[in-house]
Parts: C-alpha cells; structure tokens; sequence
C-alpha cells in the first residue's frame, strides 16, 4: 500500500490551520447556496442568486470534499474570445445586517476550455460594483487536488488546471462598509488574463471556447460576532415631511443600548436613553450611537428631519417670510417657462405668478423642456440681489405633464415698473416695444434701454444659451415677451429666445386670465362641502383633492363638461371612502390650458 505521506501532511496543516482561523475569528455561516435542491434558492439562510450575461445552467454533479458528488450549479454559453470582460457569472445579494468581517467560500470547478481567471466584485449600495482585489491576505484560491495555492493575478483568482474542484474564500474583513449592510452582493464572473484582452484557457496547454463549463457549489457568506456595536439606523430616514412623524432607532447588536440627542451634540451615556419612538414636529437634527458593556461603542448616525408649510401656489408662496429656512411645498401645479445651464435654473410659473428656481447644488435631476408641468415642488425661498429666489430641497424625478402653452402676461413698461415684483420671474408681453438706438448686434451679459410710450426699461442679455446673441438688434416696433429679474446692478427684462421678438398672443392667454374655480361652501366644512366652477368653453376638467403633504386623497371629477357653471361635491372622504381626519386640504381645477388651486379646512 502506498501512502503519500507528504500530502497528508499537507492536508493536516491546512485542516489545522483552517480549524484556528476559525477559533479565532468564530466565523458563522449565515447564507449558503448547495444547489441540492436543483434550484437557486439558498439552503439556509435569505438572499437570492441570478446568473449573469446570458448563460445558460443546469444542475450536476458537485464538490463533497472527496471527489465528486451531491449536487453543484453549472453553467455555460459564456463570452467568445475578446468580449464581455467580467460580464459572465452569477450574483449573489445577502443583507448582513447584524454582522461583521464578512467573509464568502466557494467551491468552483472550471473546465479545460472555460476561463484561467476569475474575478469577484461587490456592492455596497446594491447598484456600483467595485472589484474585489484578491491576495494572500484576504483570500486563498487551493486546488483540492494537489493542496495547493494556485494564487492571484493582480486581483484575479487564477486556474491553472482544468476539470478541478478549486476551494477559494474571499474576505471582507477589510471593508467595513460591508458590515451590517442590506445591501450587499457579490459577482463571480469570468475574465481576461490580467493585462490582455483575452481570456485564457483554464487548462494551460489548451484553448478558451464559449462552451466550457463552470461549476460552483457550496457558496457560503459567513461572519463573527464582532466587537464592536453596529450602527443604528432610523426608521423613516432623515427627509421633508408634511406632517409630524415618529422615528424608531433600531441596532442590530443585540443587548446594545442607544442614547440620542436631537440638538446636534455628540451623543453619550449622559444622553437620552432611547426607549420609545422620537416625536418630531419641527426641523431636528436627531443624532444617535450605542453602547455595550466590553464592546466599542458604534459609530454615530445623524439625519436631519425638516418639514413643510404648503401653499396653494405661487401666489401664497411669494407672501411667505424669505427667511432661506423655512421648507414650503407648492401644493399647485407649476409650469417651466425657461431653463438655463447657469446654476441649473428653471423659470416657473402658474396662472398668477411666476418664480426663479435657482439649483445650484443639482437636487432636481430632471432636464425639463419649456411647457413641464411640475407638481410637489419643495423648497425654501430667499432674497438675492433684490429678487426672490426659490432652492429646492426635494428632486423631482419626471414631469407632471409635458406640452402646456406658456402664456405672457400683457404689460406696458409704466405698469411693470409700477408693479415690478409682481411680473418678477413670470413671461410678460410688451406691445408697441422699440429698442432705443438699435443697431448692432447682441451681446452676452449686455444692456439695451427699451420703450412702449408709457415709459422705459432696461432690456438685458441675462441668458446666455439663448439663440439671438450673435443676433441683429430688432429695429421698428414689435411686441416682445420677456421675463423681468432682478440683479444687484438694477431691475432688467430678458427673452428667452429670438422668438420671443415676434410673440403673438393665443386665445389659451386669454382664457388662462379667467378664475375658473368660483370657490367651495360652507369653508370650513363638516364634512361636505359644494365646490363651484366656471367653464367657459367645453373642456377635459379634473377636479381632485390633496392633504397637506402634497398626496391626492380623492378624485372628484375626471370627464369632458360642458361650458357653463357648473358644482361637484366632496364628502370628507378619500377614494376608499374613508373618512379623512381635520386639517388643511387644497382642491385643484385642470382643464386642457388651466391650473387652480384653493384651501379648503375640514374641521370635525
């Protein structure tokens, strides 16, 4: 009988020293996938696991540790030579809330004509994938035939023998972002030989080919117990809110305690005890950590909690106090008159008044085209050089409608100048307009004196993408629209662009200037109340009912009507018929080309 007594040696040192890694760090398993069940479901433990770049699987004989056997997850139709660099694999996605020094093993078993590399990647945040840069230090990549290492090239877990059982582990022990995260997910994905864009066979003397097999088994996530105490988290997060809300704090380290401030200090154990939901009315800053006795106390999570005043629409906006602090939602919808790349700007305006969105820290992600209806609008409004300027706290993600007629306000210059912060920020039209000493062309960041007969202004160049800079100087009379703003050198009127020259107005201008909502009674109410409109040409009318978050509670009417006077009712409650508790509600009037928002107050 022959007996390889070195590799039983080998074999004892590695079982002995894979035993006090264990002991030392008391790795648990938390999620593991066997694939004894034919399915991608783990075996214990909750996540999920998909395959990745169009391959195909089937299930087949896997690893036991002694040869083959039981079960393992194989796949195939992986990339033809030269293309889908770390695009072919499979994902796994485990939350490891509650956990610390995330560590994952597998077995793999790559065929003669599969890949000689593969790469691990991870998430963090369940969207970016970073690669995971594999070493002696953070990872082992033994071939369970010979006992040895096969190693890594740059980062990248090497075979270099085909039809092998390999056992790897990849460590995250390094990466604290991967602890306590419901976020997090891994890639196991083939990959160019490092440095080439080729992948190379895992058999050494052979060929890649797109039909080699891939093979895994046993994929476990494991962890320690830690100890240090995980960070608490607050439920619902930090945000705008409409009304007054509770906050949880939750740790996952079982037996921790949490003290929390809400005047911005750095939280201690002379803190508040936290033992029952925060109640929170007012903007707060609520900051928390814990602590447990021989463990290091958490980090500390801070969120900050404001909340909003709504207003009907633009009009009751522009009266409130420009303290810059303040968060106000415009419960009405508002429509882009004009965008700029300058400061991410975006001109608004509804039926009465028009405003300057000034968004230089890009929180509204959304590139709006001239005629988007925006609904929710949530910001804090201030002074700026003499002109109200509104800053959003809020994104808004997509229009609320798209294609509705812009509409300017007809204005001489004697009644702008007399009423300038009234038209501020909102199109106006000018009849009768000349340019005082046209000639020339117009210049960036330039002014031009304007007249109608009833007095002048200062026409300037403030918008710098439009289309007539470069332009001739208009000679003659015509009637112009423009938006009046304000700067620290004095009051101007801009056009937004060379059509703006020649505007003609519409019969929509005409109708947007009619008040179509004639008010509701009895106000308050208790709770039905009749809400009276004016139709005055046949049109699609939508009548419905908001809180004051913002969210519709109740759709009145939706349907072509008649011209005419007209009555809908409201009955105090939401579209499921419940009854809705008392407080400040807004009903809101859209026609075809016309928005209108009131204050109703249900009062039980």
């Amino acid at each position: 009988m022959n007996v390889n007594i070195s590799r039983i040696k080998n074999i004892t040192l590695m079982l002995v020293i894979m035993l006090s890694v264990s002991l030392m760090f008391a790795q648990t398993s938390f999620t593991q996938w066997d694939f004894e069940a034919s399915n991608l479901n783990p075996a214990s433990g909750t996540g999920t696991l998909t395959t990745l770049g169009g391959i195909s699987y089937e299930f087949i004989t896997g690893f036991t540790g002694t040869g083959t056997g039981g079960l393992a997850l194989q796949t195939t139709g992986y990339p033809a030579q030269g293309t889908g660099n770390k695009t072919a694999g499979i994902q796994a996605m485990v939350s490891t809330v509650g956990k610390e020094n995330i560590e994952i093993t597998w077995h793999q078993r790559n065929s003669n004509t599969a890949s000689s590399r593969m790469c691990v990647q991870y998430t963090l945040d369940g969207v970016n994938w970073n690669d995971f840069i594999a070493n002696s230090t953070n990872a082992f990549n033994t071939n369970t035939v010979t006992n040895n290492d096969s190693g890594f090239d740059n980062g990248l877990y090497i075979i270099d023998a085909g039809a092998t059982w390999f056992y790897r582990k990849a460590s995250f022990a390094s990466i604290p972002e991967a602890n306590n995260n419901p976020n997090f997910g891994i890639k196991i994905v083939s990959s160019f030989e490092f440095g080439t864009n080729a992948y190379g066979p895992a058999n050494p003397t052979g060929s890649y080919a797109t039909g080699g097999t891939y093979r895994y088994d046993n994929l476990t996530f494991a962890s320690t117990a830690g100890t240090v105490v995980l960070t608490p988290s607050f439920d619902p997060a930090g945000g705008v809110y409409g009304s007054t809300i509770n906050v949880s704090i939750f740790c996952p380290t079982e037996g921790a305690l949490i003290y929390y401030t809400t005047n911005g200090d750095e939280p201690s154990q002379s803190s508040t005890l936290y033992q029952n939901p925060i109640n929170l009315s007012q903007t707060t800053t609520l900051k928390a950590k814990a602590f447990k006795d021989g463990y290091t106390p958490s980090n500390t999570v801070s969120a900050t909690y404001s909340f909003t005043a709504s207003v009907a629409n633009l009009s009751e906006l522009k009266q409130q106090n420009a303290d810059g602090t303040t968060i106000y939602t415009v419960i009405g919808e508002v429509y882009v008159s004009y965008t700029q790349s300058f400061r991410n700007q975006i001109f608004v305006q509804d039926a009465n008044a028009g405003l300057l969105i000034d968004d230089y820290s890009n929180v509204i992600t959304t590139n709006f085209n001239i005629g988007d209806g925006i609904t929710g609008l949530s910001g804090k409004i201030e002074e700026f050089n003499g002109m109200l300027q509104f800053v959003p706290v809020a994104n808004i993600t997509a229009p609320s409608s798209t294609n509705n007629p812009i509409t300017a306000v007809p204005v001489t210059i004697q009644e702008l100048n007399a009423n300038f912060d009234t038209y501020e920020s909102r199109l106006v039209a000018i009849s009768g307009l000349s340019f005082v000493n046209a000639s020339g062309e117009f210049a960036t960041g330039t002014s031009y004196v304007i007249t109608d007969g009833t007095g002048n202004a200062n026409f300037r160049t403030s918008f710098y993408d439009a289309d007539y800079i470069d332009t001739a100087i208009p000679t003659g009379t015509i009637t112009m629209a423009c938006i009046p703003h304000e700067r620290v050198d004095g009051r101007f009127v801009g056009s937004r662009m060379l059509s703006d020259f020649a505007w003609v107005a519409t019969e929509t201008e005409v109708i947007s200037k009619t008040k179509m909502l004639q008010g509701n009674y009895p106000n308050p109410l208790n709770p039905n109340t009749t809400i009276a409109f004016q139709i005055s040409k046949a049109n699609n009318v939508n009548i419905a009912v908001f809180n004051s978050k913002g969210q519709k509670v109740r759709t009145l009417i939706n349907e072509y009507v008649a011209a005419g006077n007209h009555t809908v009712n409201w009955n105090g409650k939401d579209d499921n018929n419940n009854n809705m508790p008392s407080g400040i509600y807004f009903y809101r009037l859209q026609s075809d080309n016309h928005s209108e928002v009131r204050k109703a107050i249900l009062m039980k």
